[in-house]
């Protein structure tokens, strides 16, 4: 992937300031997540629709990001201790897209994890060729088209997506070449329940 998440921070950072917030992403804002806890949520949304969720987990808190109308989200952990970052990164559904990066407890990185530098084929070209050949938009909200990223052997993108907007009927499986585009399979199966 071609796309930057630092990139993508700087032209997202001038809305964040436009808007006068306490998001300070380098910090839990523990009085933040104390505060939305009392009213029972674990969310608010910024003026442009831009929504954080604030979790707590065993050993780490949690900020998600999730940009509006987008299937583009961060993704920041913090050390319970300090809360300062433990960990970030950008995502695209479940994907891990970009470069994450690991904090040390003073707040240095300490490791910086390629993702998906396999996949040459870009997203927004994989987005292009669907709707080309398929009329499928993966950027579009409306529609749940989900899309994986795999690059165990090779890298390669999987479509899946209900047929019949019916989660239970047929659903359409698309695998494509994560370097060149090619289509590798392009089926359709009925839903299967695995459950016993």
């Amino acid at each position: 992937m071609k796309i930057c998440p630092l990139v993508l921070a700087f032209l997202f950072y001038p809305n964040l300031q436009a808007q006068k917030t306490d998001l300070d992403l380098s910090k839990f804002n523990i009085s933040k997540f104390q505060n939305l806890r009392e009213q029972g949520l674990n969310h608010y949304y910024l003026e442009d629709s831009t929504k954080l969720k604030l979790e707590e987990y065993a050993s780490l808190y949690q900020l998600t990001l999730n940009l509006p109308n987008s299937h583009y989200s961060y993704s920041y952990q913090y050390y319970k201790t300090t809360l300062g970052l433990k960990r970030s990164g950008m995502f695209f559904q479940r994907n891990l897209i970009g470069t994450h990066k690991l904090y040390d407890l003073e707040g240095d990185v300490i490791e910086e994890i390629q993702n998906d530098t396999a996949f040459t084929f870009t997203l927004n070209e994989l987005d292009s060729a669907l709707i080309k050949d398929y009329d499928i938009h993966i950027m579009d909200m409306d529609k749940i088209i989900g899309v994986s990223m795999e690059d165990s052997f090779k890298p390669v993108y999987g479509i899946a997506y209900s047929v019949d907007n019916n989660p239970f009927g047929m659903w359409r499986f698309i695998q494509i070449d994560g370097k060149t585009g090619e289509i590798l399979q392009d089926f359709e199966k009925a839903y299967e329940c695995r459950a016993k």
